[in-house]
């Protein structure tokens, strides 16, 4: 077996290594409740001289991934790929590695290392994942380990078919623009919803909101 694949087979099994704390993390995030997201991960200039990186996430329930992106930024080089398989249960295996034996490059902090898309579960709240079994490796095929870390996902309620139904009655629809007028010259009233009447999201229902829903309702 060739030493790059030894190393990328050694990255995805996650064996026991001597530990040392670099820093690579999943950023906190919030996305739409049934809506497709992403979290990223990203990395500092404590794993420049590294060529490949592996790390298991553990999403919540509910959660999972429809897609990855590659390695961005001037600062990585670019042949660097990510694979990504399923460990057990929620955990996810990542590995990032250069086809090449290119070490990553980062110069600077918070460089994104990866970013994996997923599918946000039809519910809202606050949800914690966590990033283990954090290990890199060296052109020489020196593995280290790394520190693991926790990172959050705030879920919203999901805006699709709900966005400008100012009436809340499930549709969007004329009677919306009624009742988003009614809104604006007489304020709240009883099945009103702020929410899916303010289009715009600048927290104010007005003539714009009113401008969008009806280019909204045009055929």
């Amino acid at each position: 077996m060739k030493r790059k694949n030894i190393i990328i087979a050694s990255l995805l099994m996650s064996g026991i290594l001597t530990t040392e704390a670099h820093v690579v993390k999943v950023n906190d995030t919030e996305a739409l409740a049934n809506d497709e997201m992403e979290i990223v991960v990203t990395a500092n200039a404590d794993i420049n001289n590294y060529v490949a990186a592996g790390f298991n996430i553990e999403l919540p329930e509910g959660f999972s991934v429809v897609g990855v992106e590659g390695v961005k930024g001037d600062a990585i080089q670019s042949n660097h790929v990510v694979r990504v398989g399923q460990a057990n249960g929620s955990k996810i295996r990542v590995a990032v590695y250069s086809m090449s034996n290119l070490t990553f490059g980062i110069e600077d902090g918070n460089t994104t290392l990866c970013t994996l898309k997923l599918k946000a579960p039809d519910k809202e709240g606050s949800f914690s994942g966590l990033m283990t079994g954090v290990e890199y490796a060296t052109a020489s095929n020196v593995l280290t380990k790394g520190t693991g870390v926790q990172f959050g996902i705030t879920i919203k309620p999901g805006n699709i078919g709900k966005l400008g139904d100012a009436d809340g009655n499930g549709k969007v629809e004329t009677a919306d623009i009624d009742a988003v007028v009614r809104y604006i010259m007489e304020g709240d009233f009883e099945g009103f919803n702020f929410d899916n009447a303010n289009l715009n999201d600048d927290d104010k229902v007005d003539a714009a909101d009113l401008v969008l829903l009806i280019k909204m309702l045009q055929p």
